[in-house]
């Protein structure tokens, strides 16, 4: 189609005097990070040419010269049509008419910080457009793509060209400081006496208790899987900054929170706001997937995370449609892309005993081979009941922090040694299982634990009271190294919850 259309466009030009219009696109963001965009568009000559609008949001044309006609076509892009522009000039041969629509959470804002980004602003790349933004309390900007050229009558000015902008999303991205802080409330519910709370901006009142209500929803069946319930379950929402991974990392839990029993808040990316439906969701579930394996002490490191992701995968999809949320295409690509990879790799994907962190390659593979483990070994053992028998044994266990524990309790939800299996798959040094040895380690923690509660008991007032402070202070100074850790960690640290399968942006 394109080939075919900048193929007739010069000849156009040739037969009827005409030539591409000039598009200046306004983008007037309010108080609320709402935003009105305007197109204005001038030429001369009879003449047709494609731009991207929106598939749900009103368009309001006006003309002041000529005449023009909208015909929408399907794009790859959920949210737009590729549409045909049909121009036909006044008697001065010029034409001059106003396209315009609303654009909802164009910014978004929490505390002192804004994210912007526009609408997908493509068009023929022989065409100009000059974009004109304008955010208010904006202070100062912290990152852009592009760069804006200059500033006029308290618009931020872009000029956007070419088939290579295009093909890269047609996006304009502020980060910026704000003047003005943005105020948080916080909004909580109860579901089956599990506490479910969120904090959020003002603006997001309507996202927050639909996030409260998903969760509050999902929480009897993640209680009859992990055997679990939870006194409280927090979210927090979080800007798509790029230092945050960007409008690609959904959500995610700190690795050290999931590692001090799933404790702490999930992360939401508010740019969710902006998806398309089911994404909330299913990120939702995934999170949540991460929390609760941490309350069974399922370690968060590079030797189990794989287990952590096809779990979170696994499980989030039987929730989702549980719940009632259409995830049959998720479910279909994701069984064909693990096949695929599968087989693509002879069978080895053992890779992901030690997780490719941060490898753009390789980690989308990982994601794809946890969740091939894990729906093999459902489908072959009893689908979600041996995924609840998984967590007994996890639970009996004391929790794993190695391939090896995972093994080992797959093994024993099985029934059946799966060491060969995993050797089969590339995992290297994979022992056998041996239910008689796991009995007696459990039969051994198990009384470690109650001389330990016997030595309690037995403490003298003095002592309990030295040890209490000693306590106390050992836990003032974890705290301590918790907050910093996170302050360091929080930038560098991976999302747990990358998407299965990345994004075109």
């Amino acid at each position: 189609m394109f080939i075919i259309l900048f193929s007739v466009i010069p000849v156009l030009k040739a037969e009827n005097e005409s030539s591409f219009p000039e598009i200046n696109v306004y983008i007037n963001v309010r108080e609320d990070g709402n935003a009105t965009v305007y197109y204005n568009i001038t030429g001369f000559g009879a003449t047709k040419f494609w731009i991207f609008l929106p598939k749900n949001e009103t368009i309001i044309g006006r003309s002041s010269k000529g005449s023009f006609s909208i015909v929408n076509h399907t794009s790859s892009y959920y949210f737009y049509y590729n549409s045909t522009i049909n121009v036909t000039p006044g008697d001065d041969n010029t034409y001059s008419f106003q396209l315009s629509y609303e654009f909802p959470f164009a910014s978004i804002m929490a505390d002192y910080n804004g994210w912007f980004m526009s609408p997908a602003l493509i068009t023929e790349p022989d065409i100009e457009m000059t974009v004109y933004i304008k955010i208010p309390n904006l202070k100062r900007i912290t990152l852009e793509e592009p760069k804006h050229i200059g500033t006029k009558n308290g618009y931020l000015v872009y000029v956007l060209q070419g088939q290579l902008y295009s093909q890269l999303g047609g996006r304009i991205i502020i980060e910026y400081d704000m003047t003005v802080p943005v105020p948080v409330k916080t909004y909580s519910k109860s579901f089956n006496d599990t506490l479910v709370k969120i904090e959020y901006p003002i603006y997001y009142l309507s996202f927050a208790e639909k996030t409260v209500n998903i969760a509050g929803e999902a929480i009897k069946y993640y209680i009859d899987i992990f055997s679990i319930k939870p006194r409280e379950l927090e979210f927090r929402f979080y800007l798509p900054k790029q230092a945050m991974g960007g409008i690609g990392t959904l959500g995610f839990v700190r690795g050290s929170d999931i590692n001090v029993g799933g404790e702490g808040p999930i992360q939401l990316n508010l740019a969710l706001m902006r998806y398309a439906p089911g994404y909330h969701e299913t990120t939702i579930l995934h999170e949540m997937v991460h929390m609760f394996l941490g309350k069974l002490n399922v370690e968060a490191n590079d030797n189990v995370r794989w287990f952590h992701e096809g779990m979170a995968e696994y499980i989030s999809l039987h929730v989702a449609e549980e719940l009632g949320i259409k995830v049959e295409d998720i479910l279909n690509n994701l069984d064909k892309l693990s096949k695929t990879l599968y087989d693509k790799l002879g069978g080895k994907i053992g890779f992901i005993e030690n997780w490719p962190d941060g490898n753009d390659i390789l980690e989308p593979q990982a994601y794809l081979a946890s969740y091939y483990i894990i729906k093999t070994l459902a489908d072959q053992y009893g689908g979600i009941n041996y995924i609840k028998r998984v967590c007994k044994a996890i639970k009996d266990r004391g929790g794993v922090r190695s391939t090896q524990d995972v093994v080992d309790v797959l093994s024993e939800a099985a029934g059946k040694d799966l060491s060969g299996l995993f050797s089969k798959w590339g995992f290297h040094n994979i022992s056998p299982w041996n239910k008689t040895e796991e009995k007696e380690q459990q039969k051994q923690q198990n009384e470690n634990s109650e001389e330990k509660e016997q030595e309690t008991n037995i403490l003298d007032t003095a002592r309990g009271t030295i040890i209490t402070i000693v306590v106390v202070l050992a836990g003032a100074a974890a705290f301590i190294v918790y907050i910093l850790n996170n302050r360091i960690i929080r930038e560098v640290e991976l999302a747990l919850s990358a998407p299965i399968v990345p994004e075109e942006k």
